[in-house]
């Protein structure tokens, strides 16, 4: 029989010494009471008997436990992820209710119970990043565990059910208004990101800020993206209208590595755009114009697309707002690009009917007028 129970005299607050040794663990523990030391040793007798014995379970370090996992796990994420702030808010929650209780033993109950108990104020939406986030984090537990004699596994994981609110669009007319009005009170750049949110539906806001010089090749008219969502973070090659073509050419060019949409001067000369500030100033621009309700997502990508339903099919409008992987450009990516280009030129067609020119906007006149 594997282990033993020990007298020590001169103990009288843990008298009891259950000392059990196997090829990968050597585990001693006190007892006051005989009884409660011969069940615990005939419990590690039949997890070893059944060969679920696992002797990080009665480790001192508790390296199972879901707090020391999920902040090992943090550090690795902290390397590779763009979101790694919404990470550690998400474990957050999860750490505070589960402590250091033994990942194996958290089941479909628990988990139940930990989305029961989370704080009314956050939205069905928020509670439901947190699930993606824990899923992803036990994947990565399972996974680095696999080899194990008893190794962890996947939970199931209750349902979070949430409705995602509607953005409110508006009409093209109205779009181009209000980023008329950012030109009047803002910088170039600015009114050029926000007009190019405009027309190309498939770039986010955050993708755009963060396109570099060398991301923007005006010989075949190709900007490249770096995608920041989606589990294939691949770019998105878009091929740009003639005459976004032509604005970028209007700008004065940097480095490879210099984030395009950046301060031109002052004591943040060269560093990239805020996150928030093409949202601040379509918002300002809103507000002139007495436009409420609209943020930037829904008042360019979202608003785009509603409108050019009266010119395309369903698919084509689907093509121009998806993923693009990111191969070589080649005369395959120039086939591919025909049905998205038809769907951008038809935007900036629409923008200029009103003056009927097609010429580059010259925007350091506008900002005089």
């Amino acid at each position: 029989m594997l282990g033993g129970i020990y007298e020590n005299k001169g103990n009288k607050g843990s008298r009891w010494v259950v000392r059990f040794t196997t090829g990968e663990a050597n585990i001693t523990k006190r007892f006051a009471d005989k009884a409660e030391a011969e069940r615990f040793l005939t419990g590690l007798r039949y997890e070893n008997d059944k060969g679920t014995f696992d002797a990080r379970e009665y480790s001192k370090e508790k390296p199972l436990s879901f707090e020391n996992l999920s902040s090992q796990w943090l550090d690795k994420k902290k390397l590779t992820v763009k979101c790694y702030r919404n990470l550690v808010n998400h474990i957050s929650y999860a750490s505070k209710y589960f402590g250091d209780k033994n990942i194996k033993e958290i089941g479909f109950g628990d988990l139940e119970d930990f989305f029961d108990q989370l704080p009314s104020r956050l939205s069905g939406k928020s509670k439901y990043n947190i699930k993606i986030t824990l899923m992803s984090f036990w994947r990565w537990a399972v996974k680095r565990d696999r080899r194990q004699r008893e190794p962890i596994l996947m939970p199931d994981f209750p349902e979070v059910q949430y409705i995602l609110g509607w953005r409110n669009t508006i009409s093209l007319d109205m779009q181009d208004n209000i980023i008329d009005e950012v030109m009047k009170i803002s910088e170039k750049k600015v009114w050029f990101a926000i007009r190019l949110l405009s027309t190309y539906p498939k770039i986010r806001p955050i993708e755009l800020l963060n396109i570099k010089e060398k991301d923007i090749d005006l010989n075949i008219g190709v900007l490249k993206v770096e995608q920041n969502k989606g589990k294939k973070k691949k770019d998105k090659l878009i091929k740009l209208v003639d005459e976004d073509r032509e604005l970028f050419k209007t700008f004065t060019r940097a480095l490879p590595e210099v984030y395009f949409f950046r301060h031109e001067t002052g004591t943040h000369a060269g560093e990239r755009f805020g996150k928030d500030r093409l949202y601040a100033n379509w918002k300002r621009a809103c507000k002139n114009l007495n436009i409420d309700g609209v943020d930037l997502y829904g008042g360019t990508k979202h608003s785009t697309v509603k409108a050019m339903r009266q010119y395309f099919r369903p698919d084509e409008i689907q093509k121009a707002t998806g993923i693009v992987s990111n191969t070589a450009f080649s005369r395959y990516y120039q086939e591919e690009f025909e049905d998205e280009l038809k769907i951008y030129e038809k935007r900036s067609e629409i923008r200029n009917l009103k003056t009927g020119d097609k010429k580059v906007i010259k925007f350091d006149e506008v900002k005089r007028q």
